[in-house]
């Protein structure tokens, strides 16, 4: 076997030798299809001695693949038709890859753009409603400064608004309230000494001092609870106070 495969060895070197034919001379015009049809048998016979001896010597290989290995084989060769019918299925299905990645490109940008409209329309609103408070700004500071806001205005109509109730009091409520009391503690004092001219000489200064005493402090008792009741009471007069 090792003898077959040496004699294919050296038909394919001596047909690599036939494919390069030697010069002739330049007086001899030999006709190049007569040296091809040679060459060509040697090539038909070298590759069907090689296939017969590879085939053969499979068995060895593949019973020890170590101790007899296959350095070559043969490939066949695709004819042209065939090599072109290759390229064109490889591009077209490159051309079909690129349009998958394209329209799923196309898709994803889509899907964004929908997502961002609602967040566009969401900022045109916020802007028109900043421009409004802008706008509203800047009417209310020319008015405080050129005097002619509403509050202004208000207190050109009634510019005692401020003073309104009786003996310029802030409204009659307070007014009434400072009267009352003005009297009320007028009269106790008078009233402490009144008691203290009648009966300084019926009673000992101590007592009558402790009796006056008694009477003012359940004056004042009364007065801060009347006070606190008073104040208690709804009217439309009272100053209302924002905290």
């Amino acid at each position: 076997m090792a003898d077959q495969i040496q004699q294919a060895m050296r038909a394919i070197q001596a047909a690599e030798a036939a494919a390069t034919p030697p010069a002739a001379p330049p007086a001899a015009l030999a006709s190049p299809s007569d040296s091809c049809v040679a060459i060509q048998g040697n090539y038909i016979q070298t590759q069907m001695a090689f296939s017969a001896a590879s085939n053969n010597y499979q068995q060895c290989n593949t019973s020890n693949p170590s101790q007899y290995p296959i350095t070559q084989v043969l490939q066949p060769v695709a004819a042209i038709a065939e090599q072109r019918q290759d390229i064109a299925n490889l591009m077209q299905y490159t051309f079909q890859s690129l349009v998958t990645q394209y329209e799923n490109a196309y898709t994803s940008a889509a899907a964004i753009t929908y997502g961002v409209d609602p967040l566009n329309e969401y900022k045109s609103i916020l802007q028109s409603q900043l421009d409004d408070t802008t706008a509203l700004n800047g009417t209310l500071e020319q008015e405080i400064a050129s005097n002619t806001n509403s509050v202004n205005q208000e207190l050109a109509v009634i510019p005692q608004l401020t003073s309104a109730g009786p003996f310029g009091f802030y409204n009659t409520y307070d007014a009434v309230g400072y009267v009352f009391f003005s009297f009320y503690i007028l009269f106790f004092i008078l009233l402490s000494i009144v008691l203290y001219v009648v009966f300084k000489n019926i009673y000992g200064l101590g007592t009558l001092l402790t009796g006056i005493g008694v009477v003012l402090g359940a004056a004042t008792v009364g007065g801060y609870f009347c006070w606190q009741w008073l104040s208690n009471l709804p009217s439309i007069d009272r100053p209302v106070t924002v905290k």
